[in-house]
């Protein structure tokens, strides 16, 4: 599920169930999440879900809403599902963001170490 779909959801359950943004709010601090501030939620809520300018991050943001859309009753079941997938692809990325940093610390490295070959080089050159 890709963060246009997740965003266009949070905005369907939001109309069709007359959802006010501060029920939001509230349902974000009975949850114990800090809310979102209102301009943050409202941008979520009125972005164009086509637009590349509608990328807002996974676990900051849209994971807070869903979580808050499931407290409020009656959209308990309709999110669920979204909730796992959504943490199942905030756990995918951290995997990917930890990978590339032992990738690049090994880079880091290599680099280091080809920087000490060359000094070497040119010590036995002078």
């Amino acid at each position: 599920m890709e963060p246009k779909d997740i965003v266009r959801q949070v905005q369907d359950i939001k109309q069709s169930k007359k959802i006010t943004y501060q029920q939001i709010l509230d349902a974000m601090t009975e949850n114990g999440v800090p809310a979102l501030s209102l301009s943050t939620l409202r941008r979520v809520m009125t972005c164009d879900s086509d637009k590349k300018a509608c990328r807002f991050n996974y676990e900051e943001t849209l994971l807070p809403i869903m979580e808050a859309l499931k407290r409020i009753d009656g959209v308990d079941d309709d999110l669920q599902e979204e909730i796992k997938a959504l943490r199942i692809i905030i756990k995918l990325q951290d995997d990917e963001l930890t990978r590339k940093d032992e990738l690049i610390e090994r880079l880091i490295s290599r680099l280091d170490q080809k920087d000490l070959i060359i000094e070497e080089l040119l010590k036995k050159c002078l």
